[in-house]
């Protein structure tokens, strides 16, 4: 899937090749027609009631760490940064594009952001050398993050998604986030727990009310392993179901 996002994009292996230089000198020129404003781009935080934080409910006390997990996605803010101040930007076969090259510290971090007409999109490609998590990466396409705009797909406002890879180039963490028509905040992420690769389901309503979808995807057939339900003021109930999707135990708090 991650070469579907980006196929359409051509000049993205002349991108890769650029980087070797690590100069910000290998950069298109912008045109001589005005910039128009960088695309930005904003993660999200999901906040439980109080009464959820400090319940001693057993799946309660899960809801906090699956919270954790799904907020995890904030540890890579720093990668989506876009200051105008460092920002190029140039027509590349007809497509919009803005072009940003950073330091940090033992990291050089090269983001390429294209906007895609014919699918309503913006879409960024971060590209790392140097020294991540301790390990040495030589032009390792690190995140790959795709924005629709207002309306699309489905009706969604804002609709985002974004993969993040492993230094092998395997894949590592998936997010994807948004409001449906109706307004309720919708996310899915899929990452690790304790070993095990779970898939999270979030809808929050604007009154607050909400729902968790854990998803187990251990064994080939992937399950839902809980249902969780909360009110604006943290009251809630959870369901549980083993990989026969048999109830095994309900409860709340």
């Amino acid at each position: 899937m991650r070469h579907l996002v980006f196929m359409l994009f051509i000049f993205w292996g002349l991108v890769i090749a650029m980087i070797s230089g690590c100069s910000q000198n290998n950069l298109l020129e912008p045109t001589d027609e005005a910039k128009p404003t960088t695309p930005g781009f904003m993660l999200y935080e999901i906040i439980l009631p109080e009464k959820i934080t400090e319940s001693k409910d057993s799946v309660a006390q899960k809801i906090v760490g699956f919270v954790e997990l799904a907020n995890s996605i904030n540890q890579y803010q720093q990668f989506l940064l876009t200051p105008d101040s460092l920002t190029e930007y140039s027509q590349k076969n007809g497509i919009p594009t803005w072009q940003i090259v950073r330091d940090l510290d033992t990291l050089t971090i090269f983001t390429y952001i294209a906007e895609n007409k014919d699918f309503h999109t913006y879409e960024w490609l971060i590209i790392v050398d140097g020294i991540l998590n301790g390990i040495s990466v030589d032009s390792l396409e690190y995140i790959e993050v795709r924005q629709w705009k207002k309306g699309y797909p489905n009706g969604m406002n804002l609709y985002r998604s974004m993969e993040v890879f492993n230094t092998d180039g395997s894949l590592s963490d998936s997010y994807m986030w948004g409001n449906d028509f109706n307004g309720d905040f919708i996310s899915e992420s899929r990452c690790i727990r304790d070993g095990i690769p779970i898939e999270l389901r979030f809808r929050i309503k604007l009154d607050r009310t909400a729902e968790l979808t854990v998803i187990n995807h251990q064994i080939h057939v992937p399950y839902n392993e809980y249902i969780i339900k909360w009110t604006a003021d943290g009251n809630g109930q959870w369901w549980q179901y083993d990989h026969y999707q048999q109830l095994i135990g309900s409860g709340g708090w």
